[in-house]
């Protein structure tokens, strides 16, 4: 038995509808659902899951559920989400507040301030202020800002600088790294490191409670283990045990309680 099938008659033509796009520059309410592009310039409350192509809030975006999106998410403004936040990238001038987790398949870029449970992305770089309860990872991480992470700092590469924090008296605070190659590093030369030295209020930018990596490079660092390979420590640190398997280079001045070569 044959049986024959008409496609001009019977074929199912499926035609996707556009995602609708949301812009208010005033007050306004969003639904949880599936959106197009999303650009916030005045004060806006969501409710329920949200998923867009792109989001950008220059005012005020808060609601409870999580936020998705494919491409990119710019907060300039501020934005409180109850959920997750996941997107290609993140990019922070303003301030945004997640209660959940943000996940970047690329990059996270915080040169306003950030507060969460945890981040993972592919690059992670803070110039402003950030602040987790839980873990950072990256394949790369340069902070260059402030604040706390309170759980592990765990990057292929990572890179941190204390130049101007020191200045400010404002500090980082970590609860542990591993990675690596870690830098921690001051420029500004002999005159900004000896200004520095003698004044107290300008302790070591870095606190943390242990580091452990393969090449280390460390400077203005407040921790209780280092662990590596080969350690190069300057003198604005404070370390009670350095572990080194390979070289270890101590600058004079520097605070180390212990050397150990494994």
């Amino acid at each position: 038995m044959t049986t024959e099938f008409n496609q001009d008659r019977n074929a199912l033509v499926r035609t996707e509808q556009p995602l609708r796009d949301i812009k208010t520059s005033g007050s306004a309410e969003i639904a949880g659902g599936e959106y197009g592009e999303i650009h916030v310039s005045g004060s806006a409350r969501y409710s329920g899951d949200i998923s867009c192509r792109e989001l950008h809030t220059s005012g005020s975006l808060k609601g409870e559920g999580s936020i998705t999106v494919a491409e990119d998410l710019h907060v300039s403004g501020s934005c409180k989400c109850a959920g997750n936040v996941t997107a290609s990238e993140v990019h922070v001038s303003g301030s945004a507040t997640v209660d959940g987790a943000i996940s970047c398949a690329e990059e996270l870029h915080i040169s306003g301030a950030v507060r969460c449970r945890s981040i993972a992305a592919k690059e992670v770089k803070v110039s402003g202020r950030v602040e987790t309860v839980g873990d950072v990872e990256g394949d790369f991480v340069k902070l260059s800002g402030g604040g706390t992470i309170g759980g592990l700092l765990n990057a292929e590469n990572i890179e941190i600088r204390a130049d101007n924090n020191l200045v400010s008296g404002t500090k980082l605070f970590i609860g542990s790294i591993g990675g690596s190659t870690i830098r921690v590093l001051l420029s500004g030369g002999g005159f900004f490191r000896r200004a520095v030295g003698r004044n107290h209020r300008f302790a070591p930018f870095l606190v943390t409670e242990s580091i452990e990596g393969d090449d280390l490079e460390l400077d203005t660092v407040r921790t209780v283990r280092v662990s590596g390979r080969d350690v190069v420590i300057h003198s604005g640190c404070e370390i009670k045990t350095v572990e080194y398997s390979g070289t270890l280079t101590v600058d004079e001045g520097a605070e180390v309680g212990e050397t150990v070569k494994l």
